[in-house]
């Protein structure tokens, strides 16, 4: 005689993971999780869409050009007033935009193609790059060009201010030397108060890159062995000098660009993962204290997906703060752009991943648009993309959310079950359906569609007219399905691919019928 049927809802505990095994009792991972953001009670919503910023492509000799850095630039006034200027550099120029989508060049004859990075002291735009032969530009918008920046700097590859100095690696012709400037003068490399520091002179890794953190300078080496120190002090000499602190050994980084301050840590990336501060104080080099642990098979080479290590040199990352999301562009094996967005939700604990496809980016920043900060990326086309778009296209093209869930077993994977129905819980967005597919054991998959609203939107292409349609999209509504055929594993996929079509689902449950142990 069956069972008595039983109603086990299915909250989405986790986030993607390739390294959690494919069955389990209740989604307490997702095998995919592609082009979703995460809801803060766990569910999920299709990520925003993109406008390009710029009409016109950036081009050199009629073709389109890399957009390697991207910077917000932003300088007070005498009045009361701040002027914003967005910088880029691409191909062999650096480039400025007024906030009217063209952009203006106003340097030429750089190399093409290199890590680069703008910073901001004293009112100063500093550019610097991985050229071993382009000289650190300075600019403050008034100039109709940048110019070189004085004071005898060192040919470094980035910068940030610390403590009233601007501190300075990646200088190829000495890889474990970190500079630093005179004090309040970003144009003084060599006078009184300058200065410099070895960091593990010839131990095979060069200064990856260095960051700002708690009244502390961290420097990060690799990317073979790879070690991590701090300095401490405020002065080259006196009661509280500069002193170099050995903090961790055994963990890369694979680049200054990859290095993220988020909440009370920072973040950042090697060819082993994805690492931090807080978590390799406590585990050190163990991958269980990877903040990539989930998809730590990603990185071994492992997975569906995996990473070219080699390329990670031109990974770029963003705090994405207003979303709660670190981000960082990497490339897939296999391709020569970086094709992927590795999406790290640091609201929850432990963080939610993501893999974000939708969109191809040499760069990433955050810009403050309308007072809001925006993801911004630059793509190989010579196009900057502006995200955080309410409609779901990237530049006029449609991209797929796809969650998918473990093989459930439902805590009984002894007995063949049936289902008789599967619960969503959705937020309606517009009109459009979402796929629903299912997998009993090694049958073949089956789908159906789930409605999202019957009602009109505001909005929406043929308007909406008072006291004949009926508003839709604005309820929280559950949708019921009865999928048959018995199994002893079920495998749930959602999924949305629709031009300007959205989803966003914050619940599942399912009511089970068990019809016995089944036989092997």
């Amino acid at each position: 005689m069956p069972s008595p049927r039983k109603i086990l809802p299915l909250p989405f505990k986790g986030g993607w993971s390739t390294s959690l095994g494919p069955q389990a009792a209740d989604v307490t991972h997702l095998l995919a999780a592609e082009n979703v953001y995460y809801e803060l009670d766990g569910g999920f919503r299709k990520i925003p869409g993109a406008t390009a910023l710029n009409s016109v492509a950036l081009t050199e000799a009629s073709l389109p050009v890399t957009v390697m850095a991207m910077f917000d630039y932003w300088k007070s006034g005498t009045t009361g007033t701040s002027v914003q200027k967005r910088m880029a550099y691409a191909g062999t120029q650096l480039w400025k935009e007024d906030l009217d989508g063209t952009w203006d060049s106003i340097k030429t004859g750089l190399e093409a193609n290199k890590l680069g990075w703008f910073t901001q002291y004293n009112d100063l735009c500093i550019w610097s790059s991985t050229s071993n032969t382009d000289v650190p530009q300075k600019w403050d918008q008034a100039a109709a060009t940048t110019s070189a920046l004085g004071g005898t700097p060192p040919n470094f590859a980035f910068c940030i201010p610390h403590r009233g100095r601007l501190w300075a690696g990646g200088v190829a012709s000495n890889p474990s030397r970190l500079y630093y400037s005179a004090l309040d003068n970003a144009e003084d490399w060599v006078g009184a108060g300058s200065g410099a520091i070895d960091i593990d002179i010839s131990d095979g890794d060069d200064i990856k890159g260095i960051a700002s953190h708690k009244q502390q300078l961290w420097v990060f080496k690799g990317p073979n062995r790879g070690s991590i120190s701090y300095i401490t002090g405020s002065a080259p000499t006196g009661g509280d000098a500069f002193a170099r602190v050995p903090f961790s050994r055994g963990v890369p980084c694979s680049g200054h660009q990859t290095i993220l301050t988020y909440l009370n840590d920072l973040a950042w990336v090697s060819t082993r993962g994805i690492h931090s501060l807080e978590a390799t104080q406590e585990f050190g080099n163990m991958k269980e204290g990877f903040l990539s642990f989930p998809i730590q098979k990603v990185f071994l080479q492992e997975a569906d997906v995996t990473l070219d290590l080699s390329a990670l040199s031109s990974c770029q990352g963003v705090n994405h703060s207003q979303r709660g999301v670190l981000l960082w562009s990497v490339r897939q094996n296999g391709q020569s752009q970086n094709n992927l967005v590795l999406a790290y939700d640091y609201r929850f604990r432990p963080g939610r991943l993501s893999l974000l496809t939708a969109y191809k980016s040499a760069s990433l920043a955050v810009v403050l648009h309308n007072s809001q900060p925006r993801l911004f990326s630059g793509g190989y086309d010579g196009i900057v993309l502006r995200h955080d778009e309410a409609n779901r296209n990237i530049a006029g093209a449609s991209y797929t959310a796809t969650v998918q869930s473990p093989f459930l077993h439902y805590n009984a994977s002894d007995h063949m079950n049936q289902t008789a129905w599967i619960r969503l819980g959705i937020n309606p967005q517009g009109t459009s359906s979402i796929t629903l597919q299912w997998q009993n054991d090694e049958d073949p998959v089956q789908s159906t569609t789930v409605t999202q609203s019957s009602g009109v939107v505001l909005g929406g292409a043929t308007g909406f007219t008072l006291d004949t349609d009926a508003l839709g999209g604005g309820a929280y509504l559950q949708r019921y399905f009865n999928p048959p055929g018995s199994y002893r594993v079920q495998q749930l996929t959602l999924s949305q691919g629709g031009l300007n079509d959205d989803m966003e689902i914050h619940e599942m449950a399912v009511q089970i019928e068990g019809s016995g142990l089944s036989e092997v």
